[in-house]
């Protein structure tokens, strides 16, 4: 766990650097489309590193930032929807599943992840009846 901890001060404050030369960048200029695509790997791996720690909100947002620059990161999507599942945002992560689902060689993965999806479905709507059927007594 603290090796994931110190990955992630070290992912951002890489990302921080970054950020300081893409800012000297005329922004759509070839150089600053370099440096903004080397944000990817960083941000993918923030992402897996949140993962790891259990920082479900933190993984989704870093996911994000890779899909922000490259839509079809396989990776990100993956990454992004086991932190939703994580959040409890599970339309969102069943979107983001089926879009993996679309790019090829993912369908393994993608029918374990909905599995999962369905289990915590199944679980939300039993704390749901839980709850309600407490306020009725």
């Amino acid at each position: 766990m603290k090796k994931f901890e110190e990955a992630i001060d070290k992912y951002r404050e890489a990302l921080g650097r970054l950020d300081t030369l893409i800012l000297r960048e005329k922004p759509g200029e070839p150089e600053w489309e370099a440096l903004d695509r080397k944000n990817i790997s960083l941000y993918s791996n923030l992402s897996q590193c949140y993962l790891n720690v259990g920082n479900m909100y933190e993984a989704a947002e870093t996911a994000s930032e890779v899909l922000s620059r490259d839509p079809d990161n396989e990776k990100a999507l993956y990454r992004r929807a086991r932190a939703r599942i994580g959040c409890w945002q599970l339309d969102e992560a069943e979107e983001d599943l089926k879009k993996l689902a679309l790019l090829p060689n993912n369908e393994s993965l993608v029918k374990t992840e909905m599995a999962v999806l369905a289990q915590k479905r199944i679980e939300l709507a039993e704390s749901k009846k839980k709850t309600y059927s407490k306020m009725f007594k």
